[in-house]
């Protein structure tokens, strides 16, 4: 028997909780999706790449005492340290990042991760568009960036938490009594004050949503979504490709950024927004190697640009990481963040 529905709506930069049933009782294994996720250990993975490892290969160079193909790892948080040199397996992944039904996520990423190195081929000959179908793998590589990222998982957590409390405000008073009747069905009793607090946050935590938050499925629920509509969303948008004249693009462990300028349209020469809702962004970048960096506009182009572009690109991978930064080894690169990181505070939401 239902209890009562309540109706939770929470947006942030990109996410949204639809209707929410609050039932009198139950547990996962009430609900077929939360009790499969929960029990089919054979649909985990337990270590996933938040930057796919075909890039992180592209900034690798062979190990002078190994021979091993190695990129460079700065900790951000420890910018004095000395810069690890670590296979591409070894960085750029969270442990449990997705808690459940991750292998089927792992397998979605993987339909456009392995067609990304013949795209990347095209690229280094030369011919970025040779194929009518590249400019689809470079937008969907954009889309897995953006939701797989730590960014949109912190907006997800906080968009439910905020959702929640603001639910809660409503049931403690507006829609008290209605919180009262069902104290009143359920245990005899007419509640007040602290009692009815907690009969509340009782009958919250019941909730399908608040079981999913708990065990990570609606996180999984939501970035399938996501990938989804932001997939759709930037299909009439055209990749530019970058080429860096000197010096190396670098790659931040949040790597896919949408940038909103106050004038309206990209300069690198003006103040700029980060993590901006995707409808919102006057661009998105993904750096794809050390030579090249993908950016969706209005137009498709292959633009040869100067070291102070891809500087002030490198800048913005610097800003939004959460802590790791790679790059192809290189003592001038390595400097260059070390400056520019000692000042660095994280990029939010705006």
């Amino acid at each position: 028997m239902m209890a009562f529905e309540i109706r939770m709506t929470a947006e942030a930069s990109i996410g949204r909780i639809g209707l929410v049933e609050i039932p009198s009782a139950g547990t996962p294994k009430d609900h077929p999706v939360l009790g499969r996720a929960a029990s089919d250990r054979s649909a985990y993975v337990k270590k996933q790449h938040l930057v796919s490892k075909v890039l992180l290969k592209r900034f690798t160079a062979p190990d002078a005492k190994s021979g091993d193909m190695k990129l460079a790892s700065f900790d951000l948080d420890h910018p004095g340290a000395r810069t690890q040199l670590k296979a591409p397996t070894e960085v750029g992944y969270r442990t449990d990042f997705v808690p459940v039904d991750s292998r089927s996520l792992e397998d979605l990423w993987g339909e456009t991760e392995r067609m990304v190195p013949a795209v990347l081929a095209d690229i280094d000959r030369g011919e970025p568009f040779a194929l009518p179908g590249n400019a689809d793998v470079l937008r969907n590589l954009i889309a897995i960036h953006l939701v797989r990222s730590h960014h949109y998982k912190a907006v997800h957590e906080s968009s439910y938490l905020r959702t929640r409390q603001a639910l809660r405000a409503n049931m403690l008073g507006p829609r008290r009594e209605l919180v009262q009747a069902e104290a009143l069905r359920r245990m005899g009793l007419y509640l007040h004050g602290s009692a009815l607090e907690v009969f509340l946050d009782g009958v919250l935590n019941e909730s399908a949503p608040a079981r999913g938050f708990v065990s990570g499925q609606l996180l999984r629920t939501s970035i399938e979504e996501m990938f989804r509509k932001i997939r759709n969303f930037i299909s009439e948008w055209e990749p530019e490709l970058l080429i860096a004249e000197n010096g190396q693009f670098i790659m931040g462990d949040s790597p896919a950024i949408t940038l909103r300028w106050p004038s309206g349209h990209p300069n690198l020469n003006e103040p700029v927004q980060f993590n901006v809702a995707i409808g919102d962004a006057h661009a998105v970048v993904l750096p794809i190697g050390p030579k090249h960096l993908v950016a969706l506009g209005p137009e498709r182009a292959a633009v040869t640009v100067e070291r102070h572009v891809v500087e002030r690109l490198n800048l913005y991978q610097v800003v939004v990481a959460q802590r790791h930064v790679f790059f192809r080894p290189d003592a001038g690169t390595e400097e260059f963040i070390r400056e520019i990181c000692t000042s660095r505070t994280p990029a939010t939401s705006p």
